[in-house]
């Protein structure tokens, strides 16, 4: 139950993408058994059109991970990403993010267990970008595109975290986190005077894991974010306030088959100085209000393909700087294993909706 505690914690305060949380979750049971090495890689493609705008991406990620011993692992991630719009100031940003390095301790004392966790972002990924560019990566940045590599460089990120979990009764087990991050300055827009330095962020988590069956289970947690302010040298550019989310997971097992229900909720972070169109280094900074309703069935037809479908609503906020918007996307997701080594999958994506558009993408998972 520990393990699905921390799977909700990677997809909702870590941020860890999609396409390699499967890696993740596969490899977090605490075991006598040594856990593999996993590599995960893919490509993926993603077009979406807004009115009159159209935004296209072309991303390969990369995910390690490497247990060392029995309580300890370290992460190592980066992607490589193309970004392509209409708006005829660019024809396209290319470039790498930052390099994100991260390491996992667990430690067991009684029914307690005990996660210390260190994220290092390293700012080696692309920025100083000219204003055509950070035009292109503004828009990539808008989450409703939901792109795999929403932004390239930034600047050093350094995130200590902990999470403590409990098991209640034999089917509760009850858990909180606090992560603090730190955000160094850099220079996403070579045309801004000074630096560009974004507010340390706090986040604070509360969840739960209740298994219902044998088969089955529910987990769920809520989060608060406190922002600092963001700043241009001496001057307080943005001031993002607090954020509250809540996800919760539904899973049910039928023989080899799986059903997962997912719902999310995340309101807009309070801001006091609204986004300015007239300045550059602040277009696109507000964060909309999400709600979300995700679900997956996962069909087993072999030991060695199972084939997922995908079902997914999304509602975004209206901003200062766009109208709500409203989605649906539909999905195949293919999975064949070769070996216990090696695994392929697949994402086949259509939405509909205020953002319409597709994913095509194909993953390969490693374990050595």
């Amino acid at each position: 139950m520990l393990r699905r505690f921390l799977y909700l914690i990677l997809i909702g305060w870590l941020g860890v993408p999609a396409l390699i949380v499967q890696a993740q979750d596969a490899s977090l049971g605490l075991t006598s058994q040594r856990q593999p090495v996993v590599v995960n890689t893919g490509v993926a493609y993603q077009s979406y059109s807004d009115d009159n705008l159209e935004v296209s991406q072309l991303s390969i990620p990369l995910f390690v991970y490497a247990p060392i011993g029995r309580q300890f692992s370290a992460t190592v991630q980066v992607s490589q990403a193309t970004t392509e719009t209409n708006i005829g100031l660019t024809d396209q940003l290319s470039g790498l993010t930052n390099v994100n390095l991260g390491a996992n301790y667990v430690r067991t004392f009684g029914k307690n267990s005990l996660v210390m966790t260190l994220n290092v972002s390293l700012p080696s990924g692309k920025s100083d970008l000219s204003l055509r560019e950070f035009q292109t990566a503004v828009l990539a940045s808008r989450s409703f595109y939901g792109l795999r590599v929403p932004g390239l460089g930034q600047g050093l990120s350094i995130s200590p975290g902990l999470t403590l979990a409990r098991p209640i009764t034999d089917d509760l087990v009850f858990g909180i986190g606090l992560k603090y991050g730190y955000k160094g300055g850099y220079k996403p827009l070579a045309l801004i005077d000074g630096e560009y330095d974004p507010g340390d962020e706090l986040l604070v988590t509360a969840g739960a894991d209740y298994r219902l069956s044998e088969t089955g289970a529910l987990s769920g947690d809520v989060t608060v974010t406190f922002y600092g302010n963001d700043k241009v040298g001496d001057l307080n550019e943005y001031e993002s306030g607090t954020r509250f989310s809540a996800v919760a997971l539904f899973q049910q097992f039928f023989n080899y088959d799986q059903l997962r229900i997912l719902a999310r909720f995340s309101t807009r972070a309070k801001t006091t100085l609204p986004a300015d169109g007239n300045r550059p280094e602040q277009i696109g900074r507000a964060i909309p209000t999400l709600y979300q309703v995700q679900g997956q069935y996962f069909l087993r037809f072999s030991q060695e393909l199972t084939l997922g479908t995908m079902l997914e609503l999304r509602f975004f906020g209206s901003t200062p700087v766009f109208t709500s918007k409203t989605n649906t996307r539909l999905g195949l997701l293919p999975s064949y294993q070769f070996s216990p080594k090696v695994t392929t999958n697949a994402r086949l994506l259509a939405t509909l909706g205020s953002v319409p558009g597709y994913e095509v993408g194909l993953g390969l998972v490693l374990r050595l």
